[in-house]
């Protein structure tokens, strides 16, 4: 058997990084994972004990089941079966507070199970393929999860703009904009006089917005600064 481990601290809350690292499905956002599937909930929370999830990553098909479940402190699971074929006796992600961060160390304990070449190919093929793939999904992890301030001027990321593109924007007057992808394009007549008289500031990321005023308000129909 060989033990893989990969640390990583992710510039996010606990409970953000917990929730996004067990919730299996996020990984597909990696380009090394192409599908994650919830086959079965679990006793007390979709992805608790007992749940069992379904991966096809490009190393290959896996399906785990949960073990162990401790929000949002700690969480492991067992691959019951998986092609190519493997021994397999731990998976655990325990997560702790570092600083305004978290650390996420993330451990399997597995064998390719082949006979004759299966020890030689576990450390030399199996660990770096494995230790890539538990990096790559770390990375989206931490680009999902990582705060507004590091965005690129007039963009969100990751989770928060996920959250942003599905909200709706409720304007003076009670008017709404259903959620879309931003920044939205302002119908003319929706904001009011007040907003219409002055010049329009600069840093539009699209049309530009008759009367900006540089409010939160109509940075969010819009007129990003």
């Amino acid at each position: 058997m060989e033990t893989m481990t990969v640390e990583r601290t992710i510039d996010a809350p606990i409970d953000e990084v917990f929730a996004w690292l067990t919730t299996t499905t996020h990984y597909t956002r990696s380009p090394l994972v192409l599908r994650c599937r919830l086959t079965r909930r679990g006793e007390t929370a979709p992805y608790g004990v007992g749940a069992v999830r379904s991966h096809l990553w490009l190393i290959g098909w896996l399906r785990e089941r949960i073990t162990h479940y401790d929000p949002p402190y700690a969480t492991e699971y067992v691959v019951d079966r998986s092609l190519p074929p493997s021994r397999h006796e731990l998976g655990r992600m325990t997560f702790t507070e570092a600083g305004g961060g978290t650390l996420v160390d993330w451990t399997t304990r597995a064998e390719m199970r082949a006979p004759l070449i299966g020890a030689f190919l576990t450390p030399h093929l199996v660990r770096p393929m494995i230790t890539r793939s538990f990096h790559s999904i770390l990375d989206a992890a931490s680009a999902a999860l990582a705060p507004d301030h590091q965005a690129e001027p007039g963009k969100l990321v990751g989770a928060r703009a996920d959250e942003r593109r599905r909200a709706p924007v409720t304007a003076p007057g009670g008017a709404q904009v259903p959620g879309r992808r931003w920044p939205v394009t302002v119908v003319p007549g929706l904001l009011p006089e007040a907003y219409m008289g002055c010049p329009a500031g600069a840093g539009h990321a699209g049309p530009r917005v008759p009367g900006c005023r540089r409010t939160a308000l109509v940075r969010q129909l819009g007129c990003w600064v």
